[in-house]
């Protein structure tokens, strides 16, 4: 039950990271894998939501490169 002044939530659910071999997009899963449509939220993100209305997961795309070194 909510508690007054309590703002931590814990949740307890698998991610899962898929990501091309440059790593120029990232693919994260939030739970099982299951039918989910695509949304765009802005330029480069994308989220999945399933069909009762909760995320399935997220695309980042065009992710710049990680600095060498």
């Amino acid at each position: 039950p909510s508690q007054p002044g309590v703002a931590v939530v814990e949740v307890d659910i698998a991610l899962s990271v898929e990501h091309t071999p440059d790593e120029s997009i990232i693919h994260l899963r939030v739970g099982p894998p299951r039918k989910a449509k695509v949304f765009q939220l802005a330029e480069n993100l994308l989220v999945e939501v399933d069909d009762v209305g909760e995320i399935a997961g997220f695309w980042l795309l065009a992710v710049p490169p990680f600095p060498k070194g």
